[in-house]
């Protein structure tokens, strides 16, 4: 259905977001990265973009949700110069100095600076390099000995391993957009809950696991995508790699996903996710595959937009039955940044 492409389109367009879009994340990045320049003495830093940013991937915030800037610090030290905690701690109280203890936090990867007047927060993640290796501080100011370390990471390979992904630009946005719909699917399914299904995980699995789907007409030999489809066998790829796995602790078995980043520290980034939440994930996308069957099946676009708008909210408009056909099938001028 050619038409629905169009309402996935639109969607896409609705629910995007590219740093240069927003500059008031531009302006609140800066002054973070301010802060830290002129409060920590002790080292010197240099920043690199990390994240759905530096991906082509970010969504808008959903509903009341902030908007999320992830940054990477890289600092001029060593490991046998400073601990992680250290480190974080010289990098805490230069951002307490100029936002206040309340609206800076530090978590186990990062340290946060919270602009809650503007919905927006800043993720600062601090490692440093030995010989061309780097390392994350993990670790929060309070945790014991044993839950904080300094961990090998290559951040800046794993966006390179995303950004590189499908040799085709076309394909590539495609790549994006399936991306994106899962993001703001999953922050609509689970809201407000903790260690939830997260954008990395769902980019890292489609890494190795994406395929377009796409027509080429055989006449005008124009290129014609499929979102719908696409994201339907995304999806269901998805549900096949759920491994069942036994809890002793309830004596179940649970289905678990486990996506493994390709870079050090080569880890499940879905260790924290508890095997109840992990069973709501696998349910809710049975159900998001289904949806997206059923939509595809069926030849009325008012029904096919109504069942999506059901899992992915507003921003996918419903098609009303007095809209013809011809008028909505204008179309559609698909925009990704960047467009090589």
């Amino acid at each position: 259905m050619r038409e629905l492409q169009s309402s996935f389109i639109q969607f896409h367009e609705a629910i995007r977001l590219e740093m240069d879009d927003k500059d008031i994340l531009i302006k609140k990045r800066k002054k973070v990265e301010d802060a830290i320049a002129s409060g920590v003495t002790e080292f010197k830093v240099v920043f690199f973009n990390q994240g759905s940013y530096s991906t082509f991937t970010g969504v808008l915030p959903y509903e009341d949700g902030d908007y999320d800037i992830d940054r990477g610090a890289i600092g001029n030290f060593t490991r046998e110069d400073m601990t992680p905690k250290k480190a974080k701690e010289t990098l805490y109280n230069a951002l307490v100095g100029v936002f206040g203890d309340e609206n800076v936090k530090v978590k186990q990867p990062c340290v946060t600076v919270i602009f809650p007047e503007d919905n927006v927060h800043v993720d600062v993640a601090l490692y440093c390099i030995e010989d061309e290796n780097i390392f994350l501080a993990r670790g929060k100011l309070g945790s014991l000995e044993e839950n904080i370390s300094w961990e090998e990471a290559d951040p800046k390979v794993l966006t390179q391993k995303i950004n590189s992904a499908m040799d085709n630009v076309d394909d590539r946005k495609q790549f994006r957009r399936i991306i994106r719909y899962l993001k703001h699917w999953k922050d609509i399914k689970f809201k407000n809950q903790e260690n939830r299904p997260t954008g990395i995980g769902i980019s890292v699995f489609a890494l190795n696991n994406f395929r377009p789907k796409k027509t080429i007409d055989s006449m005008s030999f124009n290129t014609n995508y499929k979102d719908a489809e696409a994201l339907k066998d995304f999806v269901s790829t998805m549900i096949s790699n759920f491994k069942q796995k036994y809890d002793s602790d309830k004596k179940e078995f649970y289905p678990r996903l486990e996506v493994i980043l390709p870079v050090k520290p080569y880890k499940d980034v879905y260790t924290k996710v508890s095997n109840v939440q992990m069973k709501d994930f696998h349910d809710k996308l049975v159900v998001l595959r289904d949806a997206l069957d059923d939509a595809i099946n069926t030849s009325d676009l008012h029904e096919a937009t109504t069942i999506l708008n059901k899992q992915f909210g507003e921003e996918f408009q419903i098609i009303e039955q007095e809209e013809t056909a011809e008028k909505f099938s204008s179309r559609a001028i698909i925009s990704d940044h960047p467009s090589a």
